[in-house]
């Protein structure tokens, strides 16, 4: 495994002289992350409360550092959300390692008396999540409801234990 701390070196004897112009590796892939990011959410009426409303721990699946995939979250106690006001969703690594980028698009899917409602949110750059620098995105649901599950369109573990590798 290639990784910033544990390079691969090897020697070899130039057929030649000459001038060194480039080198291919012609069997090099990407290995899924060893150690998936972990993820913890809260929803907030606002930022400067004791508490969140509710809060989750979310895992990104073991990927390839170049793709991406959704995540389901759901939270441990399901908010009672109010039509027409403001909430903010907190995303933060729940460790100290990793970095995840949250570009897309978050689906919210909130269940009001006698239908589910799905809304929608971009998250724009920058969006990524590290360590000591979460992600805050406001929110207004468009109907009286609880939020049964918010979906991420898009994660994408960035570090944290993907590598390269070479055969």
């Amino acid at each position: 495994n290639i990784r910033p701390d544990s390079p691969y070196q090897t020697t070899f004897t130039a057929q030649s002289d000459g001038l060194l112009t480039n080198v291919l590796l012609p069997h090099v892939n990407t290995v899924p992350n060893e150690i998936p990011a972990q993820l913890y959410l809260t929803i907030w009426n606002d930022l400067k409360d004791p508490q969140p409303l509710s809060s989750s721990f979310a895992t990104t699946p073991a990927q390839n550092s170049l793709e991406s995939t959704s995540l389901a979250v759901n939270f441990d106690q399901v908010p009672a959300l109010t039509a027409n006001q403001t909430y903010y969703l907190k995303i933060e690594m729940a460790n100290q390692e990793g970095k995840v980028n949250l570009c897309g698009t978050i689906r919210y899917l909130i269940q009001g008396v006698d239908q589910a409602t799905e809304q929608s949110t971009e998250i724009s750059a920058p969006c990524t999540v590290t360590a000591g620098m979460p992600y805050v995105i406001t929110f207004i649901p468009q109907t009286n409801g609880s939020l049964n599950q918010m979906i991420l369109e898009h994660v994408t573990s960035l570090g944290g234990g993907a590598s390269s590798g070479s055969h």
